[in-house]
């Protein structure tokens, strides 16, 4: 059967440059979620490190440790600012075969090389474009998976998949559906210039028992930023967290990246991020909100009614190892003054 024809996205979509949706946007999300799709996200960024060194002149850079990343895997990190702010995300793809692929935001690339190259120094490590690279996402019930193609092997392999092996196509509308669903963040929609690591979920604190440390890793050595991340780990809480938000209606087309979120009393309470149309949950949006904020507390977005979905709102924070030290010393200190 051939691929419908595709339908690209208005002017105010992120995503610009590959489809919106083939005709079927609902049925391609539950496609996505519950058998085989296939997404066309030719319009991110794509940069290429080359060199011996570029593991480890890499992991003294991001928040990821990525020196020992074996042939064949992924990862996320982030560059941080002095405060420990969020400034780029990337993906990366380590080849094992003297190339590391970092994705990014569109539009973001220009930026993060020009970073990337100022901390070279003498480092035996080429970052540069990849103009020439697409990224193809995958999806087998439910779970994604990215991968960087030549555009040779982005044709070759786009065939394979929508041919014989059955994969569906989709557009970026299922695919932001479903990251919204799933409460992951994308920079610039869901963050702005004073979002914390923590704040928009890529601090995963128990990373070590799981095995996975999502964008930051708690226990590597030092990269900018590093002393509010561990903070925060050890001590203190974020003041805003990342969280699942249900609209009125049934589309959230008006809606914009940005928005006020405020609550009954017309006081803001939090910053609205990326809306979509899910298959199943109808209108739906991610928030950065203030941490502490009752999911039952009656909201408004752009005058829509809103409410937190209270299964993503997060609860008190475990055991913290800071805090237990800092307990313990104000415990001997105040039984020293006692004695004395």
């Amino acid at each position: 059967m051939s691929t419908p024809a595709p339908v690209f996205p208005p002017e105010h979509w992120p995503d610009q440059g590959v489809p919106w949706h083939y005709g079927d946007p609902l049925g391609e999300q539950r496609a996505a979620e519950q058998g085989r799709a296939i997404a066309d996200r030719s319009n991110l960024d794509v940069l290429k490190l080359t060199g011996p060194e570029r593991l480890t002149w890499l992991n003294k850079v991001v928040t990821q440790k990525v020196d020992e990343l074996p042939a064949a895997s992924q990862a996320q990190a982030l560059i941080l600012d002095a405060h420990g702010r969020v400034e780029h995300h990337m993906r990366l793809f380590e080849t094992g075969e003297d190339t590391t692929w970092v994705v990014t935001e569109p539009g973001k690339g220009e930026a993060l090389l020009g970073y990337l190259a100022k901390m070279v120094f003498w480092a035996e490590v080429v970052p540069e474009a990849a103009p020439d690279r697409r990224v193809i996402t995958t999806f087998e019930q439910g779970k994604c998976f990215d991968d960087v193609h030549s555009a040779e092997s982005f044709e070759k392999t786009w065939g394979a998949l929508t041919g014989a092996q059955g994969f569906r196509p989709v557009g970026t509308w299922a695919v932001e559906a479903l990251r919204v669903a799933a409460l992951e963040p994308r920079l610039g929609l869901d963050t702005d210039e004073r979002t914390l690591p923590h704040e928009a979920r890529w601090v995963n604190p128990r990373g070590a028992e799981l095995g996975e440390w999502k964008a930051v890793h708690l226990e590597k050595g030092c990269y900018r930023g590093q002393e509010t991340v561990s903070k925060i780990a050890n001590v203190g809480r974020a003041p805003r967290q990342l969280a699942l938000v249900h609209l009125d209606g049934d589309d959230a087309v008006d809606l914009r990246p940005g928005e006020a979120v405020v609550d009954e009393h017309g006081a803001s309470v939090g910053r609205l991020g990326t809306t979509a149309s899910h298959y199943e949950l109808g209108a739906i949006a991610l928030a950065l909100v203030k941490r502490g904020l009752d999911p039952a507390r009656p909201l408004v977005v752009g005058g829509r009614a809103a409410q937190l979905d209270p299964d993503s709102v997060l609860g008190e924070e475990e055991h913290k190892p800071g805090r237990a030290a800092v307990a313990k010393w104000r415990l001997t200190s105040t039984a020293g003054r006692n004695i004395r």
